[in-house]
């Protein structure tokens, strides 16, 4: 069993589980490692519009989004190509942001692999 295993950032209060992701536009290209906010509650994947311009990625659907906190827009899917350390690389339609500056992985990804949120050891792992 592989294991991917980061700790919370603790820069939050309380902590929160991260983990580093890498994305890129296709598995044979250079990818760009990000820290992650793993977020259960969230349907999908968020990427500011930065990061994925830095890429090149091409847009692709456009579905709408609503928010925890209300409200409803409009949003950008891009396919990426993510990878949680060396574990597989899954093909992703992450929604491309410019009201936040988080990345935010959401159950699209986490639902690929049994997810262990360690609270009290301040980690956060990821296998198959």
């Amino acid at each position: 069993m592989i294991v991917h295993s980061h700790e919370y950032d603790s820069s939050y209060d309380p902590a929160m589980p991260v983990i580093e992701i890498q994305i890129r536009r296709r598995a044979n290209q250079p990818a760009i490692t990000l820290t992650a906010i793993v977020d259960s509650g969230a349907d999908a994947t968020l990427i500011p519009l930065r990061f994925l311009r830095q890429l090149q990625a091409r847009k692709g659907q456009t579905k709408w989004l609503s928010g925890t906190a209300g409200g409803r827009y409009e949003v950008d899917l891009y396919t990426l190509a993510v990878q949680v350390g060396e574990q597989q690389t899954h093909y992703l339609d992450v929604v491309g942001t410019e009201h936040q500056d988080e990345i935010i992985v959401g159950r699209d990804l986490l639902n690929q692999y049994i997810v262990t949120l360690n609270a009290p050891g301040h980690t956060v792992e990821l296998s198959l």
